[in-house]
């Protein structure tokens, strides 16, 4: 039941702005169970890496072959601070007390969306740029594809664009820290495992398409007013 549990909410939080991480830590917290270990959190992230793979599938390839330098660009920064800092980071996972800074955090940035509106493309600075504020989704409470999409919009690049760019980063980064904690797999029970995976891969494609609907409706900073109200949440019952 944990893992089945875990597998939804990881393909439903992985990439709406509300940062994965933090719910799983508050999930944690609530439900008085861990999952370090069990490398249920390696399994997961496998899955929802499918479920960006099916969802842009008919331009992935092409998309990298363009635009490779740019993906490379942008997630050096945020793979090199985890390589260096993964002790200070592990710091924050391990004290759920914080978690309400970095979901208001998420949340005010997610509301600076909406002051401004571009169509330009990702070029070199602004793939370096967007991976600098990639570094804050190494938080927990911190969504990466929020960090990200905002930032792209805030330097002008087309929604549509920023949407595309932040998860064609999140393939290789995804597939390079699996290969890293591939061997935490063989601590799963195979039958919760399944259900965990395919959950995790099917609400993880259907959060893609609520993500860019989101942005094509102009929705998308009502996520940070979500992650402020969790924030307060978090403010009074983690303490």
């Amino acid at each position: 039941m944990k893992e089945i549990l875990l597998g939804l909410f990881q393909g439903l939080t992985e990439f709406l702005p509300v940062s994965s991480s933090g719910h799983l830590l508050l999930l944690q917290e609530i439900l008085g169970f861990n999952i370090k270990g069990i490398g249920i959190e390696t399994l997961l992230h496998l899955a929802t890496f499918f479920s960006v793979v099916v969802y842009f599938r008919n331009r992935l390839l092409d998309y990298y072959r363009k635009n490779f330098l740019k993906v490379i660009i942008g997630i050096l920064p945020a793979g090199i601070f985890a390589l260096f800092f993964r002790e200070k980071i592990e710091y924050f996972f391990e004290n759920a007390s914080l978690l309400f800074i970095f979901f208001f955090l998420n949340g005010f940035y997610l509301l600076l969306s909406v002051l401004k509106e571009g169509n330009s493309a990702v070029d070199i600075k602004k793939a370096f740029i967007i991976g600098l504020f990639q570094i804050f989704a190494l938080l927990p409470g911190i969504s990466r594809s929020g960090f990200t999409i905002t930032t792209g919009i805030l330097l002008k690049v087309g929604s549509r664009e920023s949407f595309e760019f932040s998860f064609y980063m999140y393939l290789p980064l995804v597939l390079g820290a699996f290969l890293i904690e591939i061997d935490d797999l063989s601590n799963l029970k195979i039958l919760p495992s399944i259900f965990s995976f395919i959950l995790a891969f099917l609400s993880g494609l259907f959060a893609l398409y609520i993500l860019e609907g989101s942005l094509k409706k102009k929705y998308f900073p009502y996520f940070g007013i979500y992650t402020i109200v969790i924030s307060i949440l978090c403010f009074f019952t983690l303490r």
